[in-house]
């Protein structure tokens, strides 16, 4: 949310009248009151004509004609009205008081879910509290009203707040750095509720969730897409799904290295001074030989972890395997992060990891069950551990399946990390997540062995991967229901638009993958070929082509060295 601290004004029945009518292009619809002070909003509700927009106004700044009395008219005093003189002349300067109109607009980016009266309610009175406007309480703070007036002309859903700066008890409202506290306001209204998005990271790209890009970033990934290599997100998007989809899959910072080398994913450490024993952070950036650009200059494009995401720092990453980890493993990590040789994680057999990834997401969902739809902390928890879970399969699966379904963990994560903090009991500890294993919950399990199963591979593995969706699925669902019974309808939406479609097709394409395994081989090596050539026609269609090659018609078998990622998914 963007709230603007707009000029100060000297006539709140002229503002209103604007407010309350037609708009410059007739764009202003429904226009109504969602919040005032005492008593404004039962007598004034609904839509007023021009004449009642002006009493509303002379209402609201009636302080400040009761306090500065002399700067009344008498011509239009039968109206009630104020001079034009008066309101800019010599005796309309004493003390700062002619300009005692202050007006803010509170506005959603055009991608979000408009808001409900009630929740702009909230909004606009959390922010006259906040700044003060309100102290002392009915008859004695400042008076003011919001108005809802329909969407901005690009589409944003937004309100108007008219604040009378002379309070009730005559004294003036304190609005020293309120630019300055309106930024602080605004992120604190975004923590403090689910149905606000965080938008000071994505003001520089449209659609960026944990992570705003340039356009520089946006046009990298254009040409990467229209020349058929690498990722076809901005480098920040792309690179914030891998790294958390490493951290989720890792109990120890040597598995994490591990899992970023099997993302393609080019990591490097930043050193403490003095040498090369500490390692206090690091950079990524998209391999080079993914990149486009003629001048190489993409290869010089690195993005620490606080550009990520705030949970994705070292610090942050850390406290997650702390208890995991061992002097060994600490070692390990450290030759890694200096380029040495480490072993490499042995793939076993994918089969067997998919079925402990179900089992520890059966008992996650079952646990999911018992949390207070109420008990936001938990609920941030476990929304950003579905966050990092639909990560691990999305970029394991490196395909347009993969793309919709990483959206919808870059969805999760963005809920999770506007979700109120969790704070400690006075003179107690903040309640831990229970755990499946050895310092891991069960959501961390899950992740792991899918990572597992997708290093192992296999050619017989759909069911597996059929109940792994199943079950993510119903976890979508949990965490959806709970946004929706504590009516936080925007983050509700958000979660259900790119998730529950996102698994339900791909638990059903992993079905119809099982059902070919079970085919006889020759029935199961058709299949294989008119999938093969579908892929080929829908690539060709991607690309925008307009005739019909024969090379596109004729089926290809993937090359020795180069088998697809169906193949390995069991697919």
């Amino acid at each position: 949310m963007r709230i603007s601290v707009c000029e100060r004004g000297t006539d709140a029945g002229g503002l209103m009248r604007y407010l309350y009518g037609k708009g410059k292009a007739d764009e202003h619809t429904n226009q109504h009151m969602v919040a005032g002070s005492e008593g404004l909003l039962m007598e004034w509700g609904g839509t007023l004509s021009p004449h009642e927009a002006s009493q509303l106004g002379r209402l609201v700044e009636a302080p400040w004609r009761h306090q500065f009395a002399d700067q009344l008219a008498v011509a239009g005093a039968g109206n009630g009205g104020v001079s034009r003189a008066n309101l800019t002349g010599a005796t309309a300067t004493k003390g700062g008081e002619s300009r005692h109109v202050y007006h803010v607009a509170m506005g959603l980016s055009p991608d979000d879910e408009a808001l409900t009266d009630e929740q702009w309610a909230q909004v606009a009175s959390d922010y006259v509290s906040e700044m003060g406007f309100d102290e002392g309480g009915p008859g004695v703070g400042a008076k003011w009203a919001a108005v809802r007036h329909g969407l901005t002309a690009n589409g944003g859903d937004h309100v108007h707040l008219v604040v009378e700066l002379v309070r009730q008890d005559g004294r003036l409202c304190n609005t020293r750095n309120d630019y300055a506290a309106a930024q602080r306001i605004s992120d604190s209204l975004e923590r403090r509720y689910d149905f606000l998005r965080v938008t000071r990271d994505i003001e520089k790209g449209r659609g960026a969730t944990t992570a705003g890009y340039t356009p520089g970033e946006a046009r990298r990934a254009q040409n990467r897409a229209a020349a058929g290599s690498g990722p076809v997100e901005p480098d920040r998007v792309f690179l914030q799904r891998a790294v958390r989809a490493a951290a989720a899959a890792s109990s120890t910072e040597v598995e994490f290295l591990h899992a970023m080398l099997e993302r393609d994913v080019d990591i490097e450490p930043r050193w403490s001074a003095g040498g090369r024993e500490q390692v206090v952070g690091y950079s990524v950036q998209v391999p080079a030989s993914l990149q486009v650009s003629e001048a190489g200059a993409d290869a010089q494009v690195r993005f620490g972890g606080k550009k990520l995401a705030p949970d994705l720092t070292l610090p942050r990453l850390r406290s997650r395997w702390e208890q995991n980890e061992t002097a060994e493993s600490r070692d390990a990590a450290l030759a890694m992060w200096r380029g040495e040789d480490a072993p490499v994680p042995i793939a076993e057999d994918g089969r067997e990891h998919l079925a402990e990834a179900a089992a520890h997401l059966t008992a996650w969902n079952d646990r999911l069950a018992g949390i207070d739809v109420q008990d936001c902390a938990a609920w941030k928890r476990e929304t950003a551990h579905a966050a990092g879970t639909m990560s691990v399969v999305a970029t394991g699966l490196g395909d347009r399946d993969g793309l919709q379904l990483g959206k919808a963990a870059d969805r999760f994560a963005q809920v999770s990390l506007t979700l109120p903090e969790q704070r400690p009991a006075p003179g107690g500890d903040a309640p831990r997540m229970p755990v499946a294993g050895p310092g891991l919950s069960e959501p961390e399990l899950a992740a792991r062995h899918i990572n597992l199963a997708l290093r192992a591979g296999g050619s017989d593995s759909a069911r597996g991967w059929m109940a792994v969706m199943q079950q993510m699925s119903r976890t979508s669902k949990a965490i959806q229901d709970a946004h929706a019974a504590r009516r936080e309808m925007v983050a509700a939406t958000r979660t259900l638009a790119e998730a529950p479609p996102a698994l339900e097709h791909l638990t059903t394409r992993f079905k119809d993958a099982a059902r070919i395994q079970e085919m006889p081989a020759d029935a199961r090596a058709a299949a294989a070929q008119a999938r093969a050539r579908a892929a080929r026609v829908d690539e060709q269609l991607r690309r925008g082509s307009k005739s019909w090659s024969k090379e596109v018609e004729r089926p290809q078998r993937p090359g020795p060295g180069s088998p697809s990622r169906d193949d390995d998914l069991g697919m």
